[in-house]
């Protein structure tokens, strides 16, 4: 029991785990830290009501389709790579999780479910993503011909500009 106390407050990921009920049965320190909340303040209760009941933009997020609740009703293993978690101040923050079943025998006894917080990625891949649609519009757009093409000689992309100077 130690060991695995040990373990579960040594990775930088938030993990816990609930009962059949979707209450919480143990925490761990990354996922108190991420989520604002005391341990005291999160084991039993409801985790969906806590901090998984709503979207980013304030809409309901049903129970019924959450990953979690899905995983100590029905067995069922899922990852999720953009959905948030809500913090006790009220703000959220984008998650990847994967919530697994929990059994003892054939019998479900809960859920496990590990997340880490993956706001900067998303801030990374929304930057790379405006850069990318900038330098489309600027290519689109350019009289400038434009062809690219890799080490094979294979084009990988053409404006319009190079097209009508190639007659194309």
């Amino acid at each position: 029991e130690e060991n695995s106390r040990l373990i579960l407050q040594s990775v930088a990921e938030g993990i816990f785990g609930t009962d059949t009920e979707g209450r919480c049965t143990f925490v761990n320190e990354a996922a108190q830290a991420m989520l604002g909340y005391a341990s005291d303040e999160i084991l039993g209760r409801d985790v969906h009501d806590l901090f998984h009941h709503l979207n980013p933009d304030g809409t309901p997020h049903p129970r019924q389709n959450c990953p979690i609740y899905l995983a100590y009703t029905q067995g069922i293993t899922l990852f999720r790579r953009d959905e948030v978690f809500w913090r006790k101040d009220g703000s959220y923050f984008d998650v990847s999780y994967t919530s697994v079943p929990q059994r003892k025998g054939d019998a479900i006894i809960g859920s496990v479910v590990v997340f880490r917080d993956i706001t900067e990625r998303k801030k990374g891949e929304d930057a790379l993503r405006e850069s990318e649609y900038r330098l489309q519009s600027i290519l689109a757009t350019s009289n400038e011909g434009f062809w690219w093409i890799n080490n094979d000689a294979v084009t990988l992309a053409v404006n319009d500009a190079m097209c009508n100077i190639l007659g194309r």
